[in-house]
């Protein structure tokens, strides 16, 4: 099943986000596989591919190391998988931390509140991109309409009030969704027949 529709690209590559922030290696991986999100694939994967990202215009203005501002409400402890995988599909496409970019991390360490002042901290050191997971992409949103900010959530990003559209995002704001509270059932029935 499509979470997303594909989109024809000047070249003749497909993509799964109409934005024109999504690099040819994520690209290629969902045109691999015709943009079909199956089940339980938005893990390793997806994360290694989808956030090696941050607007080539930026990259192009800035003659200095780019950094990368990554927004997590968790702790480092819950998430070394997922920062692995991270940091592993950002060498996959040649961004090597502490060569040619930077990645500042900022936890709440399950303390919400702090995600305001944290958000506040990246968009105060001008990083060029900020990665972030719910709720912190919610609270990345609000701090900030000029920096681009990829997401990650289980929700349905239009009803978070993350992006306008599936189809047309708008703004500063792209990501991967699992729609886990939309598919759930789906994936029930398919479990049980």
């Amino acid at each position: 099943m499509d979470l997303v529709a594909a989109h024809r690209v000047g070249s003749g590559m497909r993509r799964c986000w109409p934005t024109e922030y999504v690099p040819l290696v994520v690209a290629r991986s969902f045109s691999e596989r015709k943009c079909a999100l199956p089940a339980g694939e938005i893990t390793r994967s997806i994360l290694r591919r989808y956030l090696a990202i941050w607007p080539l215009a930026a990259r192009a203005q800035q003659s200095a190391m780019p950094v990368i501002g990554f927004l997590n409400g968790g702790s480092p402890d819950g998430y070394e998988t997922e920062v692995n995988a991270f940091q592993q599909g950002l060498k996959e496409v040649g961004y090597i931390d502490g060569q040619n970019m930077r990645i500042e991390f900022r936890w709440a360490n399950d303390q919400y509140s702090r995600l305001t002042a944290l958000a506040d901290n990246l968009v105060g050191q001008r990083v060029s991109v900020i990665v972030a997971n719910t709720p912190a992409n919610i609270v990345a949103k609000a701090t900030t309409s000029t920096i681009s900010i990829v997401f990650t959530t289980g929700g349905d990003p239009v009803k978070l009030g993350l992006i306008a559209s599936l189809d047309r995002p708008g703004g500063n704001v792209t990501g991967v969704t699992q729609l886990t509270g939309e598919v759930a059932p789906k994936r029930l029935e398919f479990y049980t027949s």
